[in-house]
């Protein structure tokens, strides 16, 4: 119903919400064309500062790991919002692995930088001096979950009956 002042306009109506709850009420998930039903990777994600740079690059790239029966890890840099030069580094654990430490297990910003240090460690250890004194750059800068990888259908309908029209997250969610 908060759409509603969108069927009044003429103009084509496109949606670009992600996961929120406007994508579900929107957008009919396509069982056809989705592949998964359950998610396939444990997520976590912290943002941290005072790493260790990388000596043979001259910037602060963005590294990828790959352990095929694991999970995948990936080192994002960006400056968070003190501007203070930081990583986020994302986890996609396979249900069970060793990688798999976060979702369900981690309460708190500091539990999460402690655990990611620990799957690093014992992981890919070549990274392990990167993170060692890593700090969570905000209290809130930590998160865990999954989902489902799924395709919507493209056209949705506002209670209005107006068509409105999927994209990027909002159309397809993958993993990873």
């Amino acid at each position: 119903d908060d759409l509603d002042p969108l069927a009044e306009s003429h103009a084509l109506v496109v949606i670009a919400a992600g996961k929120g709850d406007i994508t579900y009420q929107l957008f009919e998930r396509d069982a056809e064309r989705s592949v998964y039903d359950e998610p396939q990777r444990n997520l976590a994600m912290i943002t941290v500062m005072n790493t260790k740079p990388w000596s043979d690059v001259a910037f602060r790239p963005i590294r990828f790991t790959f352990i095929a029966p694991v999970g995948e890890l990936f080192w994002v840099p960006f400056f968070d919002k003190s501007q203070v030069p930081s990583y986020s580094i994302v986890f996609e654990a396979k249900s069970g692995g060793p990688m798999d430490r976060f979702v369900g297990q981690v309460e708190s910003g500091q539990e999460a930088v402690e655990t990611a240090k620990d799957v690093i460690r014992d992981l890919v250890p070549w990274d392990y001096e990167h993170v060692k004194d890593a700090t969570l750059s905000d209290d809130l800068a930590w998160l865990t979950g999954k989902f489902s990888p799924t395709v919507r259908k493209p056209i949705g309908r506002l209670p209005s009956g107006k068509a409105v029209m999927a994209l990027g997250d909002t159309a397809i969610t993958f993993d990873p």
